[in-house]
């Protein structure tokens, strides 16, 4: 669906340029325009999600990118990763090195096939005690 690889895009520069803060007034004022009436489940789902990764809320991001991982059929590559990576990241900031590693075990295969995992995922593969 292009409006999510719309969103997806713009979400992801902009949390890496914008405090938790600004990223949230961005949301707020998206939400406020009377095209928001108009967004899908899906949409609504992705929004909270990149809403939660702007936050630094570790909660809402792994259940919101577990539950987008459960939901979505054929998510790109890059989207699948951050999906991973974001709720491995929540699990970890909750000190639940367990639900890590078991996103870890169950992703590793889907996201990287015979390759090896890049160096985020080796670090947080790293510390939810992966061998």
């Amino acid at each position: 669906d292009e409006s999510i690889s719309s969103l997806y895009m713009v979400a992801s520069v902009m949390s890496a340029y914008l405090s938790p803060e600004e990223l949230d007034a961005v949301w707020k004022r998206l939400e406020a325009k009377p095209c928001s009436r108009s967004l899908t489940k899906r949409q609504r789902n992705w929004l909270a999600f990149f809403k939660a990764v702007g936050r630094r809320d570790p909660k809402t991001m792994e259940v919101t990118a577990k539950t987008l991982l459960a939901q979505e059929q054929d998510i790109p590559q890059g989207a699948s990763r951050l999906l991973v990576a974001s709720a491995m990241l929540g699990s970890l900031a909750q000190g639940d090195q367990g639900g890590s590693l078991r996103l870890w075990q169950e992703y590793r295969s889907k996201l990287f096939g015979a390759d090896g995992p890049n160096m985020i995922f080796r670090l947080l593969a790293a510390e939810s005690g992966a061998r």
